[in-house]
């Protein structure tokens, strides 16, 4: 729902969309991504959708979301690894500090994209989706893990940023949470079973069902005339 939003916003520099074309265009290019390694896939496919002047700038579109939803898991990811390495407070006040450099330098990222889309909307959706797929794990490891929330919200902030600065397709994903859920195990006091089951509910849930939508929805033309008319 949030990255269907997004989309809408992110794509009126070039075209105005209905929320079911965005809807469509978002499971399309999540399946097509499924199997192409930095998400590939969906920069070709969202870029298909458009006539050939408008690719461009959905390329643009495309590279300008991802580095918002790369943003916010950056600074949630920071301030969990900074939470469970019980660091100094004068490393926070760094972060902090390079975080407001970051917000400086962004209007004129965006104004030489060309994106009409505002900054605030897009980061907003795209910590509101942060919010939403963090809150999967915190539920259900709410059931298993006796650590305090503090420490179970860090290390669910601090695994999601290790999962994303690591390369790799979303096929081989399940594995690679796996591998990184395991090493938070023991911090939150969770058997490695129970950890398994959870990733994989959460993979399932948040990557396997729109990849599922999004491939049945490709072959039958009615669905792309609907998405680019």
């Amino acid at each position: 729902m949030m990255e269907t939003i997004k989309w809408q916003l992110l794509a009126t520099s070039s075209q105005r969309l209905t929320f079911t074309q965005s809807l469509y265009q978002n499971l399309t290019s999540q399946a097509a991504s499924f199997l192409t390694p930095l998400r590939a896939g969906e920069f070709a496919l969202k870029a298909s959708y458009f006539q050939q002047h408008q690719r461009k700038n959905i390329l643009k579109a495309v590279a300008y979301g991802n580095f918002c939803q790369m943003t916010v898991t950056v600074i949630f990811g920071a301030i969990g690894w900074w939470y469970l390495a019980d660091l100094p407070w004068w490393i926070f006040f760094i972060g902090i500090f390079i975080l407001l450099i970051l917000m400086h330098l962004s209007p004129r990222l965006h104004q030489r994209l060309s994106l009409s889309a505002g900054i605030a909307p897009i980061l907003g959706l795209s910590a509101l989706r942060y919010v939403l797929f963090s809150s999967c794990w915190l539920l259900l490891l709410s059931y298993s893990s006796t650590s305090p929330t503090p420490t179970v919200i860090s290390c669910i902030t601090a695994m999601y940023l290790t999962v994303s600065i690591v390369p790799s397709m979303q096929l081989f994903d399940l594995a690679l949470k796996w591998s990184v859920a395991s090493f938070f195990a023991d911090s939150l006091a969770i058997p490695m079973e129970s950890m398994t089951a959870i990733v994989a509910v959460v993979w399932l849930f948040n990557t396997v069902l729109p990849v599922i939508i999004g491939s049945l929805m490709l072959p039958f033309p009615q669905f792309q005339k609907a998405a680019i008319s």
